[in-house]
């Protein structure tokens, strides 16, 4: 049952973590770090709870931790999640990472932390759910989602030139994504638009 649900766990916390950003009182800035890091540590924590019940000696798609449920199914479109040997070390170092971006803002963030913490976790849920998506449409939403706090983080927070830097960003990402758009539509039809017309595992 854990296994199953454990990528849901990792998916999600993150969400869980920028919702309780959103409802603390954005004066009380420690609280705010201090929350947005535990949720961190216990994102990851989860991630080597994934690595400790991952079967190494299997290849593929583990189906002890897939997840599958019909979200649009008039389209064949599904909420599917899964892991396999690529994946699970992206999972890794993006909970890693995500956890060590918490430490190194901590004294850097001035202004308006609680935005910059919350899109900050908002980001990391993207960030896995690209790496776990086995549907393509799931895939692609959790890819555009994942540019909007990318967009406000480099545009607010960002260096020198960082209006112009988060621009680029986004005219390149957008016609990219469009591209990427047609051709996971150009998919669904060239196979009929069937139950596998957006799976990424029977597509393969």
């Amino acid at each position: 049952m854990i296994g199953s649900n454990l990528l849901n766990f990792i998916l999600w916390m993150p969400i869980i973590g920028m919702i309780g950003v959103l409802l603390r009182p954005k004066n009380n800035e420690t609280g705010l770090k201090t929350w947005a890091l535990i949720n961190t540590i216990a994102t990851f924590a989860l991630t080597l709870v994934l690595y400790s019940k991952f079967d190494q000696t299997v290849p593929g798609m583990q189906q002890a931790f897939m997840v599958k449920v019909p979200w649009i199914p008039n389209f064949h479109i599904n909420y599917a999640l899964g892991v396999d040997g690529i994946s699970l070390p992206m999972i890794i170092l993006t909970g890693l990472l995500f956890m060590l971006c918490i430490l190194s803002s901590w004294t850097q963030i001035k202004k308006s932390v609680k935005a910059y913490f919350a899109l900050l976790l908002l980001l990391q849920s993207t960030v896995f759910g690209v790496f776990m998506a086995l549907d393509f449409f799931l895939f692609y939403v959790y890819w555009e989602v994942m540019l909007l706090p990318m967009f406000f983080l480099i545009g607010v927070w960002g260096g020198e030139n960082r209006e112009y830097a988060a621009v680029k960003f986004f005219l390149y990402t957008f016609f990219g994504s469009i591209l990427m758009l047609v051709g996971i539509v150009g998919l669904y039809y060239a196979t009929g638009g069937t139950a596998d017309s957006f799976s990424i595992i029977d597509l393969s």
